[in-house]
């Protein structure tokens, strides 16, 4: 009767302090009803499918009976360094249990991530230069013509795979897209070389509107259609697999705008997330160049960089 008159917050630190901790059963059912309680938050499918992908991992885990409680969450984390994980894709476990965990009123079970240093640079391991991405759309150009073009659109405006969808017909015609993601809405100027390819490749491909680039099925390509394609791309270009990934591109992207505006520009900035550097029409977020958060009300934008106005693609190939 002491628990049920303390509040639930002060009820779950006084359980960690006296090592006391209750004990749940982790059913289907369970994960089926944060599944849709995943969907009527609005997350996108892809965080949707990451976050079920883990708790089923953690399902199969758990020995007959599925009982959770703190010293079995934290022993599974534990295992998980113990098998090799990347304290990046631990951490995203951990977050996709702790969600879980939260909606089920399981708060005691909840465990702490790892602790990371910030990187704010990418490791010259996996850094893919101009001349290994030259290559790579050398071997594209003469294997797969949609993932040549991909990889372009990727790396001439800083685009996510998740955000191709967004790159229709009707956005090359216009010259600019609207891109929504992750609850944010920014446009993104096409630079006028890649609406005119992209054109071209519409008028071979007879796609007269939507997203242009496509499955077989009709739906837009998702990250496991591009990664794998890339991957074996990596080994006809004779480029190391592991620099060879969708984000990298992103990341060339925004060295290539740096070395363009002439400023260092903070490493750790994200396209479309915090800072907006290289989506030239963006109409919010911080000064282009200098990395300097405005209001939008004040927001100047420097005419000296050349992505302003979309002509900035610095790895964009040219297409007869």
């Amino acid at each position: 009767m002491l628990f049920m008159e303390i509040p639930t917050y002060r009820r779950l630190n006084i359980q960690e302090e006296y090592g006391m901790s209750r004990t749940y059963k982790l059913t289907m059912n369970k994960v089926e009803q944060f599944k849709w309680n995943l969907m009527e938050q609005e997350r996108s499918e892809a965080t949707i499918e990451k976050y079920i992908r883990d708790i089923n991992a953690f399902f199969e885990w758990l020995p007959e009976g599925k009982r959770v409680d703190k010293p079995v969450t934290i022993a599974y984390k534990q295992s998980l360094l113990e098998r090799g994980y990347a304290s990046s894709s631990i951490n995203s476990m951990v977050a996709a249990l702790n969600s879980f965990f939260s909606y089920s009123e399981w708060g005691d079970c909840r465990i702490r991530p790892l602790r990371i240093q910030a990187q704010t640079m990418v490791s010259e391991e996996r850094k893919l230069t101009k001349e290994e991405y030259k290559r790579l759309l050398h071997a594209a150009k003469e294997k797969n013509e949609r993932l040549y073009l991909v990889m372009q659109s990727i790396c001439s405006v800083g685009l996510r795979v998740s955000e191709l969808k967004f790159l229709t017909v009707e956005a090359v015609h216009r010259g600019r897209t609207v891109v929504n993601n992750k609850g944010k809405m920014r446009t993104v100027v096409l630079p006028p070389k890649l609406c005119l390819i992209l054109k071209q490749y519409c008028r071979r491909q007879r796609v007269t509107g939507g997203s242009i680039f496509v499955s077989r099925t009709g739906r837009p390509l998702d990250r496991s259609n591009i990664w794998s394609a890339m991957k074996e791309l990596a080994k006809a270009a004779g480029v190391a697999a592991d620099k060879v990934f969708p984000h990298n591109l992103r990341h060339l992207f925004a060295s290539g705008h740096r070395e363009a505006c002439g400023y260092p520009g903070p490493q750790q900035c994200k396209y479309g997330e915090d800072l907006y550097y290289g989506h030239g029409g963006t109409i919010s977020g911080p000064d282009c160049c200098s990395g300097t958060p405005e209001p939008i009300e004040s927001k100047k934008i420097k005419s000296s960089c050349p992505n302003n106005t979309g002509q900035y693609a610095p790895y964009l190939n040219n297409i007869r």
